[in-house]
Parts: structure tokens; C-alpha cells; sequence
């Protein structure tokens, strides 16, 4: 058997220390940030963890199909921060996982305005 890389394995324990995460991907999505969302989105609800997946961009019509696998909301401040504290990650729990590696600072910039914003 071949041993994991470091980061496969840090990504996999990672994994194993949250039980809720929150799935973002790039604005203006397509069909491989959706499906990566979806897709990572099972496999871990397989793996018994709460999964919630919240994106700028509203689902184009061509992949609407995917929202019956996982559903996929749409940024709103008010869904962002209901999000961000159920995945836990406002008291240190669990965090965010990106499908797309662009979408990190948008991400991290968007909820510091909404946790500035309630005065988190």
C-alpha cells in the first residue's frame, strides 16, 4: 500500500476533527465547482458530517439537476451568518471547506463584514 502525502493525510484528519462543514465554490459556478460541491458534499454527509453548501452565485439552469443530490443556497448576509455559526465555526468548532481555492479571501472577506456587521 502506498503511504498518503502529507497533505492528503492533514486534509483527511482535518476531516476527521469537524463535524459540520460549509462548502463554498468560485462566482459565477460551473459545472466542476458545482459537481466538486456536490460530490464532496455526499461523501462526507457518507461519512455522517453535516454539510451545508452556500455560494455567491445562484445555480445556472443547466445544473439545476445537482440541487436534488445536495441542496445549494444562494449568498444572502443573513444565510452566510446563519451558515457560518451552524457549521460552528464562530466558536472554533468546524470550518469552512472550499471546492474552489479563488473563493477563500471573497469568502473570509464576506463573513468578516457580517460578523463586524452583527458585532461579532
Amino acid at each position: 500500500m502506498i503511504a498518503a502525502s502529507p497533505d492528503r493525510q492533514a486534509f483527511h484528519e482535518f476531516i476527521a476533527r469537524h463535524s459540520r462543514l460549509l462548502l463554498t465554490t468560485h462566482v459565477n459556478p460551473d459545472g466542476d465547482g458545482l459537481g466538486s460541491e456536490v460530490a464532496v458534499a455526499l461523501w462526507l454527509r457518507a461519512l455522517g458530517k453535516q454539510v451545508r453548501v452556500l455560494n455567491d452565485s445562484p445555480v445556472p439552469a443547466a445544473y439545476a439537476f445537482l440541487t436534488r443530490h445536495a441542496p445549494i443556497e444562494g449568498f444572502e448576509p443573513e444565510s452566510a451568518e446563519r451558515a457560518f455559526n451552524e457549521t460552528g465555526s464562530a466558536s472554533g468548532g468546524s470550518r469552512p471547506c472550499w471546492t474552489g481555492i479563488r473563493c477563500l479571501s471573497r469568502w473570509w472577506t464576506t463573513t468578516s463584514r457580517t460578523r463586524r456587521a452583527s458585532g461579532r
